[in-house]
């Protein structure tokens, strides 16, 4: 395992994240480029790992007293590629409408989901996996927020979102 194979296995978490916080506060119209280059920068990264065969990433952070590490592998490397590559393909190649641009918000979720579900991939220790899931789900339930404009179907999707999380929330305490 050499330098470039470790620090793109810390880029693939950390770009995205960034990306996500710098979609926040670019204007709408550069958007879309920025989001091209995020997508494009972690197929090429994840082309590269799915090379590199199997390893560990070890770090220097510890989560209730164990330490964080990622397993990559080539198998989670391909399937989460293909997951990069249809997000890419309904993205930006199916034609859409002019006015019907990702906004910042939507930007930002998509990036902070590809942030957590690379760690959901490939982190090593399982609760971690747990979290990173339990963060894209929650950023997919945001979306849908911002979409419904109707309140009845506001309120019934809070009821079952509120429901759902206290199941979840009941897991997480039973595993910890």
């Amino acid at each position: 395992m050499d330098n470039l194979t470790v620090f793109l296995a810390y880029l693939l978490f950390f770009l995205p994240l960034l990306s996500g916080i710098v979609f926040l506060i670019v204007k709408k119209q550069q958007i879309r480029s920025i989001f091209q280059v995020l997508l494009s920068v972690i197929v090429l990264s994840l082309l590269y790992l799915s090379t590199a065969g199997s390893f560990e990433v070890r770090t220097q952070w510890t989560f209730l007293g164990k330490p964080l590490w990622l397993g990559i592998s080539h198998t989670p490397t391909i399937i989460f590629l293909v997951t990069v590559l249809v997000l890419w393909l309904l993205l930006f190649v199916v034609k859409r409408e002019d006015e019907e641009q990702l906004s910042r918000f939507d930007a930002a979720l998509l990036a902070f989901s590809l942030a957590f579900g690379y760690t959901a991939f490939f982190s090593g220790q399982f609760l971690m996996r747990y979290i990173s899931l339990e963060i894209v789900g929650l950023t997919a339930a945001l979306s849908v927020l911002v979409w419904t404009e109707d309140q009845l179907s506001l309120e019934r999707f809070s009821v079952v979102f509120t429901f759902l999380r206290l199941g979840d929330l009941s897991l997480l305490v039973s595993i910890l």
